[in-house]
């Protein structure tokens, strides 16, 4: 799916695709080089950005996207289950969310 929002950013006139994130340094730079940007193995990278667009497996979109939430950073995480945790989790949710004016959307293709 990452590859996918990938190609969708890079041929988008509005936006610019500013980095690939993978824990796997050599997929990360793979995609990196087919669309002309640069690849990080860490989300610090990203949170440099404008916005975020989180395609990472289920188990760690929580920890991933509230990291993104709490540095003030748009988001759009892929997967709309990623609240299902939880309540410490939604409770950690609600207090990043609350006081902060970032815009957060879920997408999913299922």
């Amino acid at each position: 799916m990452g590859a996918n929002h990938a190609r969708v950013v890079s041929e988008s006139s509005r936006a610019s695709l500013e980095v690939i994130v993978d824990v796997d340094g050599d997929r990360a730079a793979a995609m990196a080089s087919r669309y002309g940007t640069r690849s990080a193995l860490d989300l610090e990278a990203a949170l440099e950005c404008d916005a975020v667009i989180l395609c990472t497996p289920t188990q760690i979109h929580v920890p991933a996207a509230l990291a993104v939430i709490e540095a003030g950073v748009p988001i759009l995480v892929e997967k709309p289950s990623i609240w299902r945790t939880s309540s410490r989790s939604a409770g950690r949710r609600s207090r990043a969310m609350s006081p902060s004016p970032v815009g957060s959307s879920s997408g999913s293709t299922r």
